[in-house]
């Protein structure tokens, strides 16, 4: 779940080739310094019938903007 504040923002109407109307974006009206975190974690078993486990997390942070995402990655080898 993310979560955004917009401050100065403006509006513009976007469309993506191919697609039937329009959708309102909102945009941001001045550059974000943004610092970023990232943990990854990797289990992968010695015994070849389990499957691989990864665990991340990515956090943005800046002075009116924080974005958090987490990722649960399970995969098997055939």
């Amino acid at each position: 779940m993310s979560t955004v504040m917009f401050i100065q923002t403006g509006n513009l109407t976007a469309f993506l080739v191919g697609s039937p109307g329009t959708f309102s974006v909102a945009t941001l009206g001045s550059a974000q310094n943004l610092g970023v975190a990232e943990l990854s974690l990797l289990f992968v078993p010695k015994n070849s019938m389990a499957p691989d486990i990864a665990l991340r997390y990515q956090g943005e942070f800046g002075s009116q903007y924080q974005s958090h995402q987490g990722i649960l990655e399970i995969s098997k080898s055939f």
